[in-house]
């Protein structure tokens, strides 16, 4: 049975080369519509433009094909449908063939058993040697090598070829590829938010996780590093990897400190060394810039699956702050160290990632930006505070509007919760800096949570309601 679709669905399939009995209907009365023909992903480039327009459109002639009203389905009806029904296996159409690939009429129509992969017949050039997939260096080998080809690229995308202005950041690695498929792409920054890095006065040691580095600027001095890679850093590394992000690096880091710490991060290069990845950080003795997600994704229609997770989110540019996914700092050396605790911070964050993607894969959200609003607001949703113990300096009179410019209150109603000035019915938590108030000892004696400030502060850092046991007063 011959597929049915639009003319415009028809002309498009012609134009991609895709055989629309391999298409899923969803258009009205079962028709292949243009958005069906869209969706569609060729498991492999094998069918020529001559191929389905010889099997769709027979012998008719351009002035012919060109003169179906695209805006009336019901052309594709009667001759017209008659013309663009497939040949039977019983009388082989006489293709034109791609010299390069051995096809059949099953590998365009679709049969009972899948065809197996395509074989490509095109000779070798003469001295051409066989081409073999990418084989990565490691670590020490790419951070000692000579830059590649075309180090610097220039910022934005559009300027001219050769060394950067002052302040562009510089490419590891630059590849140019069509995404033929959407993909999600994850930005990561690496000095405090996977890493934490500071020089080495001589004693520290391999304990604890610790990992020690040396870099030699260009007149021959010597500085030593010691780094520490943030709790359950390559598990979420793996995790997000197979959740199919395509992973980048973004950093204010210098290329040779750069290379180190990747070096470290992933020594077998086998996440964010992949051909499609990038990584972006700072010339040696190149200033600070700006960050944008631009550099790294010049695509804008690709900026809806992209999510960048660092602490500071000051350091990109107004468009791609709402792409941010701010967490904790992390900080391993000195006299306050961060405390990862249970569940880790990126545990949290990975949790976040599976929202975002869950939100816009589904249609529930339109892109990044609208999934990470949504997310926040569901954090603390159903739930109402009443703050006590003197964090609101003064309280209106009962017919005053409830609201207030407090940065806990502002906190709280951005993470999805209500807030009252008053204790009422709806009351959930009270949130008191110590427990001497009435309003804390009303929700004891009425079961309800009274915890610290604290709670709040870190439920919105780390964007999930944590256990309040551990801040009740």
């Amino acid at each position: 049975m011959s597929p049915k679709a639009t003319p415009a669905a028809i002309k498009l399939a012609l134009e991609r080369g895709i055989p629309l009995v391999n298409v899923k209907a969803t258009g009205s009365h079962g028709f292949i519509s243009v958005s069906d023909v869209q969706r569609y992903v060729m498991p492999w480039s094998a069918v020529s433009h001559a191929d389905v327009r010889k099997l769709y459109f027979g012998d008719m002639d351009d002035a012919t094909l060109m003169s179906i009203d695209i805006d009336d389905p019901a052309s594709s009806s009667s001759a017209t449908t008659a013309q663009l029904r497939p040949p039977s296996k019983r009388a082989k159409p006489c293709l034109e063939r791609d010299p390069g690939f051995d096809l059949t009429e099953d590998d365009l129509f679709g049969d009972d058993e899948p065809s197996p992969a395509p074989q490509r017949l095109l000779p070798e050039a003469k001295n051409e040697k066989p081409r073999m997939p990418r084989k990565h260096t490691n670590s020490s080998k790419r951070v000692h090598c000579s830059p590649p080809r075309e180090p610097l690229v220039s910022v934005p995308a559009q300027a001219t070829a050769g060394p950067p202005a002052a302040g562009a950041p510089l490419q590891h690695e630059h590849f140019k590829r069509k995404e033929e498929v959407p993909r999600w792409h994850l930005i990561l920054d690496l000095d405090n938010t996977l890493v934490h890095a500071t020089e080495d006065d001589g004693s520290a040691t391999t304990a604890d996780g610790v990992h020690l580095f040396e870099l030699t600027n260009d007149s021959g001095t010597v500085t030593k590093y010691k780094l520490r890679l943030r709790d359950g850093v390559r598990d979420f590394l793996q995790k997000a990897h197979e959740m199919e992000y395509v992973i980048h690096v973004y950093t204010m880091g210098a290329h040779a400190y750069t290379g180190q710490v990747l070096g470290i991060l992933d020594p077998g290069e086998e996440i964010l060394g992949l051909p499609n990845a990038k990584v972006m950080c700072r010339p040696d003795g190149g200033a600070v810039f700006e960050k944008s997600i631009a550099h790294i994704i010049p695509d804008r229609d690709q900026w809806r699956r992209t999510i960048i997770l660092d602490d500071r989110d000051e350091a990109w540019d107004k468009q791609s702050r709402d792409h941010v996914l701010k967490l904790p700092p992390f900080v391993f050396f000195g006299p306050q160290p961060s405390a990862e605790g249970s569940p880790s911070v990126l545990e949290c964050m990975m949790s976040v990632l599976e929202y975002v993607k869950r939100g816009v894969d589904s249609g529930f959200d339109i892109n990044v930006p609208a999934a990470l609003k949504s997310q926040r607001q569901s954090v603390l949703k159903g739930l109402t505070f009443v703050f006590s113990g003197g964090i609101l300096k003064s309280i209106p009179p009962p017919d005053m509007a409830e609201e207030s410019d407090h940065p806990y209150w502002m906190s709280a109603r951005a993470n999805g919760a209500n807030c009252k000035f008053r204790f009422t019915d709806e009351t959930t938590h009270v949130v008191s800096p110590h427990a001497a108030t009435q309003s804390v000892k009303k929700a004891r004696e009425d079961g309800l949570h009274a915890v610290t400030p604290q709670w709040l502060i870190d439920c919105a850092a780390l964007r999930r309601r944590l256990p309040e046991q551990q801040y009740a007063l």
